[in-house]
């Protein structure tokens, strides 16, 4: 993922390490230091900026995009719930091919999802809104899929906001249709990739959430129904899914390990296990409830 890392190390008061820490190494796998002499330089640290002052913000806009409350949170704890089921087969997944942290992960955000709802946090009647909150909630989870979720929420959000072609409109309150569902998924998709260098191949999360999104958009743009659209698309979902147990992993842990380990094991990408849930469990209570 582009960024950059910082480490901080607190030097002893009693001896100066610092020559041994920049001591030249001939490791292959080692990078030698760039020595930078500060010494010269005026630092001075604003004591009033604090973690809470820094915080990532969607941009702000009057307009409402609504939807049905009641679907929306059955849809939404339907999602919470599948992925508190499914968090033993996730962990294990993880444990054997990963850190072994994706589960718990995961079934936390759930777990904080679904108390958001109880308590009245999640604005279910307003789309973009309710998008926001849920990135919000995943913000605070940490992890590599919790960011990945967080970036392509507020993006989501952001495009939904930023449709042109409602189905109807009154005033600041707007009904959103399947075509700017289709433009809205695509466009947060976008913005994704311009984070994660994972594309279709690399066995991530990507290579169920780039198929599913690209044709259930397209189906919606066909004219299909809602649920047709999303059925198809959920099948694409499951066997990308299941396609990642025979690909070679180029992010994370498990790609240092064996590829024929990988192979025998028939293990499927933990993230890519989390978004399949994720968009079964979404067709299979609109299912039921349209």
């Amino acid at each position: 993922m582009p960024g950059f890392s910082l480490t901080i190390l607190k030097l002893p008061k009693d001896r100066d390490i610092t020559q041994m820490l920049d001591q030249h190494v001939e490791a292959p796998g080692w990078v030698n230091r760039v020595y930078l002499d500060c010494s010269s330089l005026d630092i001075k640290l604003d004591e009033n900026v604090s973690n809470s002052s820094i915080k990532k913000s969607v941009d702000k806009h009057p307009q409402t995009i609504l939807c049905d409350p009641q679907l929306f949170e059955s849809t939404l704890k339907s999602v919470c719930n599948a992925i508190i089921l499914a968090e033993p087969d996730i962990t294990h997944y993880d444990t054997v091919l990963g850190d072994g942290d994706c589960g718990i992960t995961v079934k936390n955000s759930a777990i904080d999802i679904i108390k958001a709802l109880e308590e009245c946090q999640i604005t279910t009647h307003d789309l973009v809104e309710a998008t926001v909150q849920i990135g919000d909630i995943l913000e605070k989870q940490g992890g590599t899929i919790g960011c990945l979720f967080c970036i392509f929420l507020y993006a989501l959000a952001n495009s939904l906001r930023l449709a042109t072609n409602y189905q109807l409109s009154e005033g600041n309150q707007k009904f959103i249709n399947a075509k700017c569902w289709a433009e809205a998924l695509k466009n947060a998709l976008a913005t994704l990739e311009t984070y994660t260098p994972a594309r279709i191949g690399d066995r991530t999360m990507m290579d169920v959430l780039i198929p599913f999104i690209n044709t259930f958009s397209s189906n919606l743009n066909s004219e299909d129904s809602i649920l047709k659209a999303l059925k198809s698309a959920v099948d694409l979902a499951k066997n990308s899914m299941e396609s990642t147990k025979f690909l070679k992993p180029k992010f994370g842990r498990s790609a240092y390990i064996s590829y024929d380990d990988i192979k025998d094991s028939g293990i499927p990408d933990p993230g890519a296990y989390v978004i399949y849930q994720i968009v079964k469990s979404i067709y299979d209570n609109l299912q039921h409830e349209l």
